[in-house]
């Protein structure tokens, strides 16, 4: 994202809010300077709707009009302000080798680094936001999904209704139980499923922001080393 003229209104914003009605809400994802910057904010402009309140960053999302984006942008305490852009899913590449089985062979990249035949915190633990993750998969069951987070539907047990989540899944850390040829690139690894696309593989900024703020948040409960937002796209705004 870019502000190029440096009115901390993020140029993604700036078309919206030329054909917003004054009294539209729009969502926006609000960075300030620092944590309790963000009251002063919500006092200095007037009720906000908040969609969330991130913990590992001083922002917050929600829905704005256009005058409290003109108000948000003359405070001190306003770093930026961005459109909560609608991002989707992209396939582009994600069949392509990257030497994956050489890593294996050279080495020995599994993912299990305690020796067990499930799987736990003690492996290496990656975090996948996507779209879900179909947990019954030959190639990811077994437990090996130990944690999930659904923001789409509030879901407690993991699925995919898309199918894009799990086939990076696969490529993470797939058993190759299905078919030996497609073995991920640390079968041995356990994974967290985040949901934050939906079934036809969209979703909001803000969402994906919420799932990096709780994988950063709890990676020391579960012992998170790597979040993967494999081939997201956000979509560019019009004027």
């Amino acid at each position: 994202m870019s502000d190029y003229n440096r009115d901390k209104v993020f140029d993604n914003l700036d078309p919206i809010l030329a054909r917003a009605a004054e009294t539209e809400k729009i969502p926006v994802l609000i960075m300030a300077r620092r944590p309790q910057d963000l009251d002063l904010l919500e006092q200095a402009v007037g009720p906000l709707e908040v969609k969330y309140r991130y913990t590992v960053v001083p922002a917050m999302a929600a829905s704005v009009t256009k005058s409290q984006v003109e108000a948000l942008a003359k405070e001190s305490a306003c770093k930026h302000i961005e459109y909560d852009a609608e991002v989707r899913i992209a396939m582009d590449g994600a069949n392509r080798w990257f030497g994956a089985a050489q890593a294996r062979a050279d080495f020995g990249v599994s993912g299990d680094r305690d020796g067990s035949a499930g799987y736990s915190r003690d492996d290496v633990v990656v975090a996948v936001i996507d779209t879900g993750i179909d947990a019954n998969h030959v190639d990811l069951a077994g437990g090996k999904v130990i944690a999930w987070n659904d923001w789409v539907g509030g879901r407690t047990t993991p699925y995919d209704d898309n199918g894009h989540g799990t086939h990076v899944a696969g490529i993470v850390a797939g058993t190759g139980a299905g078919n030996p040829n497609f073995v991920g690139v640390a079968p041995g690894a356990a994974l967290i499923g985040l949901k934050v696309l939906n079934g036809a593989g969209s979703g909001s900024l803000s969402n994906v922001a919420a799932a990096v703020d709780w994988a950063v948040a709890n990676k020391d409960q579960h012992n998170i080393k790597i979040i993967s937002m494999n081939q997201a796209q956000v979509l560019p705004t019009t004027s």
